[in-house]
């Protein structure tokens, strides 16, 4: 199989790696920065570089991961669209709501195979927590609270954050409140209702919104959770509790289990996520192994769909579906980065 991947960032490299090591790939890459690609060319190398974007068309590949910033994410599909190559493309697909009936109804009409990455879904928490409420012991979810914090500067620390997508507007950033939203949707179905409050309230040199407040509500038996995210907090703070009939469950950011509060027992229980971290890489600057599962799985997921000639439209209405529904309530109808 011949992969290209668009970009060398730390995204990138992760679907490199993936290649390589689950379908045996030969790999090419390109990135506008030729410094990336000597980098990834020094970590893999069996890589081989490419000189533009004409060079993807010409190479007749298989696939086209897509590891760009997400204004440049239209780009890429629509080269692969053109030129009947299967991709793949991180979230936010495409951060201009305006554009995406066109490119589901020309992927639709190629027959064309693509995953649009829900990696969340792949977490190891995401993956236990849907375990223990499929159990049927806790009884409905009722509520519940989801928390994502992490200082800017540190999320790459080895390169500067004003370089960084998420900082500019202009760069398709602002809105990864799709990322974990897309696994409570897997959880608990379509919201019903959905609020948000943004505000910049950092000195980071950003013109995106710092604080990100949703409120969500999923309809009749489902519950209503609250999702925060920043921004702004050293050390990075992910937690969740969620709030059943019959208890509570609690993740707590490093640990690699779930706290479990059974009333009927009147006692908590640690169910652990029995994932071996140790064969997992990490991140540059970063301890990072933590969330190396979910992007293999991820990843996985798309070479599965080239395996099998599955052509279906799940994932790409999934990542439109995301967009969707956050982009108007982060940036309003009328504020186009």
């Amino acid at each position: 199989m011949k992969a290209v991947v668009a970009g060398c960032g730390s995204m990138a490299r992760r679907r490199i790696r993936h290649a390589i090591e689950l379908a045996d790939a030969e790999v090419h890459v390109y990135d506008i920065r030729a410094d990336r690609m000597a980098e990834v060319r020094e970590l893999f190398p069996s890589v081989s570089c490419l000189a533009g974007p004409d060079d993807i068309a010409a190479l007749g590949a298989d696939a086209l991961f897509v590891c760009v910033p997400p204004a440049d994410h239209e780009f890429y599909i629509d080269l692969a669209i053109r030129n009947r190559i299967a991709f793949m493309c991180e979230q936010p697909i495409s951060h201009r709501l305006e554009n995406l009936p066109s490119i589901r109804d020309r992927v639709a009409a190629g027959g064309l195979i693509c995953h649009v990455s829900n990696n969340q879904r792949y977490a190891p928490r995401v993956s236990t927590l849907a375990g223990i409420l499929k159990d049927g012991a806790m009884g409905r979810v009722l509520t519940g609270f989801v928390e994502l914090g992490e200082w800017l500067p540190l999320w790459h620390p080895y390169e500067p954050y004003q370089d960084y997508y998420p900082s500019w507007r202009a760069m398709g950033g602002g809105l990864d409140a799709v990322c974990d939203l897309d696994w409570l949707r897997y959880l608990f179905g379509e919201p019903v209702r959905m609020m948000a409050m943004c505000s910049r309230k950092s000195g980071l040199e950003i013109d995106t919104f710092d604080v990100t407040q949703f409120l969500i509500d999923f309809g009749e038996g489902q519950p209503q959770i609250a999702m925060h995210l920043d921004m702004l907090q050293q050390p990075i703070a992910r937690q969740s509790r969620i709030v059943c009939e019959n208890g509570v469950v609690v993740h707590n950011h490093p640990d690699q289990f779930h706290r479990v509060y059974r009333t009927t027992a009147a006692s908590w229980e640690d169910i652990p996520f029995n994932v071996d971290l140790t064969r997992f890489p990490t991140m540059q600057g970063k301890s990072q192994a933590f969330a190396e599962p979910m992007y293999l799985g991820d990843s996985a997921e798309f070479l599965r769909r080239l395996r099998e000639s599955d052509a279906s439209l799940d994932s790409l209405d999934n990542g439109i579906r995301n967009i969707t529904l956050t982009r108007p309530l982060v940036f309003g109808d009328d504020e186009r980065p």
